[in-house]
């Protein structure tokens, strides 16, 4: 969530439609660089007590914010793109919380897509 958090934010500095507070650059980068090497602890952990359903919807949420990771960086510029891109990233989160919540035995029904935050 976090890597997530810094690279929207870094991409609204750089005026892409992001609804968080923006950031510059050169604090985001190194952010983005410590909240980037997180993920990577987090991942080995849900490798090991993750379902193969939650770890594949993980994957795909990790492979979306990579997508919008190269907006943050400055390799795609396209504000329609970036929207699409965040579009894909919060299905991609719902998919994963469904499947997290299928694993933990959650019958209790979805959580609803829209709750008033902000993807973080």
């Amino acid at each position: 969530m976090q890597f997530i958090n810094v690279e929207d934010r870094i991409s609204g500095g750089l005026g892409l439609p992001a609804a968080v507070e923006p950031l510059n650059a050169d604090p985001g980068l190194p952010a983005l660089a410590t909240a980037e090497a997180d993920v990577s602890l987090y991942w080995a952990q849900l490798l090991i007590l993750g379902s193969p359903g939650v770890v594949k919807a993980a994957q795909d949420w990790r492979n979306e914010a990579w997508q919008l990771e190269s907006f943050a960086r400055g390799y795609r510029n396209d504000p329609a793109d970036f929207a699409t891109a965040a579009q894909h990233r919060r299905e991609a989160r719902q998919r994963f919380y469904t499947a997290v919540r299928v694993d933990l035995g959650i019958i209790t029904g979805d959580i609803p897509v829209d709750l008033g935050i902000r993807e973080i």
